[in-house]
């Protein structure tokens, strides 16, 4: 949105609008939907936490966050935090590399986590 000739992102002046004040912070969108500025889908967040609740990339070829396939063929899943990779573990199936990705994310960033 343009006020007075400079833009501004439509989030941002919700946020203004409902609480009064700038938003001291990243604000993320509950549904990834950027383009749903409802209040109810709006909250505050580190950009750790914002960066957490994005879907699958599309270039993923597993189609799992946080997992890739080795060359022994085994799946290695692993999370970025705080800058830092770390590596969570070495798993025989893709199921059991999610399910260890998810359990970090969520230890990660709590509700903010999307597995």
């Amino acid at each position: 949105m343009s006020i007075d000739g400079r833009e501004y992102r439509a989030h941002r002046l919700s946020w203004l609008y409902v609480c009064g004040e700038w938003p001291p912070r990243d604000i993320d969108h509950w549904d990834m939907d950027r383009s749903n500025n409802r209040w109810t889908n709006l909250r505050l967040a580190t950009p750790g936490q914002n960066n957490a609740n994005v879907p699958v990339r599309a270039t993923n070829q597993l189609g799992v966050k946080g997992v890739r396939q080795m060359s022994s063929g085994n799946f290695q899943a692993r999370i970025i935090v705080a800058g830092k990779l770390h590596h969570i573990g070495t798993f025989t199936s893709i199921a059991e590399a999610s399910a260890a990705y998810a359990a970090a994310a969520v230890e990660a960033w709590g509700e903010y986590a999307r597995v």
